[in-house]
């Protein structure tokens, strides 16, 4: 399992792999751009539902990355 300190890291490679923007990314998550970009930048992480979401769609991501 991947650590969840990584997870700002984690989400930038995302990005750039999937060409997304922030805005666009929280879209997909289900967040406000506000809450993506905290993450994104280490001043907060994801909690409960919303944690469970990104990394669900980071896993499948990294997976068919091989990361």
């Amino acid at each position: 399992m991947p650590n969840p300190y990584d997870l700002p890291q984690r989400i930038k490679a995302h990005l750039e792999a999937k060409g997304l923007s922030v805005e666009e990314f929280a879209h997909i998550v289900g967040v406000s751009f506000k809450t993506l970009y905290r993450w994104v930048n280490g001043e907060s992480r994801p909690r409960g539902l919303q944690k469970k979401s990104i990394e669900r769609i980071l896993a499948k991501a990294e997976q068919k990355f091989g990361r």
